[in-house]
């Protein structure tokens, strides 16, 4: 059974707590006056939070068709096991399996970095990709014109 979540409420703490002696003193109509008063500066404050909200997104938009490279992109860091991160100009760290907002230009150069380091593992599990710069060609050219590649012909 899901148990509901709490509702973790932001409140001022009260200066005085109200006991029933005072409230005794506060008349009905008063006591009416200042729970509207308390209802209008709440609604106000949820009014300013929301347009704060939307200005900032707005605000974001107006960035992005400014400049498109300023976008903003989520991108989650995927690499093999032989790479415990990705390090640019010496300070920004990515670790793997996280996911990071960044710029558009930054998203690329992690693309591209993701994408080295997949080729790399590639590489070297596959033996023949690997070893194929270091291993000596065998090839003979017959006087017949024709090549031999470890001793097949061609």
């Amino acid at each position: 059974m899901a148990t509901p979540s709490k509702k973790i409420v932001d409140r001022a703490p009260m200066k005085k707590k109200l006991t029933p002696e005072m409230a005794k003193l506060v008349s009905n109509e008063r006591k009416e006056e200042l729970r509207l008063q308390a209802e209008v500066e709440v609604q106000a404050k949820r009014i300013t939070e929301a347009e704060e909200a939307f200005f900032e997104e707005q605000r974001q938009l107006a960035l992005e068709e400014a400049d498109p490279d300023e976008t903003l992109r989520e991108i989650m860091i995927d690499l093999p096991s032989e790479s415990p991160y990705i390090l640019i100009n010496g300070r920004d760290c990515y670790y793997p399996e996280m996911t990071y907002l960044v710029t558009k230009a930054r998203f690329d150069v992690l693309q591209d970095q993701m994408w080295r380091a997949w080729v790399n593992e590639a590489c070297r599990l596959d033996d023949r990709t690997a070893n194929q710069y270091r291993r000596r060609l065998n090839a003979r050219i017959s006087r017949l014109g024709n090549v031999n590649d470890l001793g097949r012909s061609v």
